[in-house]
């Protein structure tokens, strides 16, 4: 990411536990989505914050930039829940209903959308992530 141009910070809250493998993945396609939205649609975006809260056995995932939305498209309603939103019939992304249906796969929530005070912000919350314990 650094390459073009974003600065990206990653922090760690909480007391970190092993996630599954297939927690990994989706911890980390989720933040690859976030930081490709960033990259292609957040105007004059300087930073990307990366925030993974642990509070076994979930894990939450915030991904904020400082960009502005492309221009001309209006900010689209904040996305939320569990069900997949319709393909857009015009050829774009799946970006949001790809990481819905990747929370969801968790019994967890996405919410997406913009923010009051200018940027783009991705929070998923993933349950039941904890790796299982070997004999």
């Amino acid at each position: 990411m650094s390459a073009t141009g974003l600065t990206v910070e990653l922090e760690r809250l909480g007391e970190e536990f092993a996630l599954s493998g297939a927690a990994e993945l989706t911890v980390y396609r989720i933040v690859q989505e976030a930081l490709t939205n960033a990259m292609k649609h957040a105007v004059s975006a300087h930073s990307v914050r990366i925030s993974l809260s642990f509070a076994e056995p979930e894990v939450t995932v915030l991904v904020v930039d400082d960009g502005r939305l492309s221009p001309p498209a209006p900010a689209p309603a904040p996305a939320q829940g569990r069900a997949t939103p319709p393909a857009d019939p015009h050829g774009g992304g799946h970006g949001i209903p790809g990481m819905i249906e990747r929370a969801a796969a968790f019994d967890g929530t996405l919410g997406a959308g913009p923010r009051a005070d200018g940027g783009w912000q991705v929070t998923a919350t993933l349950r039941g992530c904890k790796a299982p314990a070997l004999l």
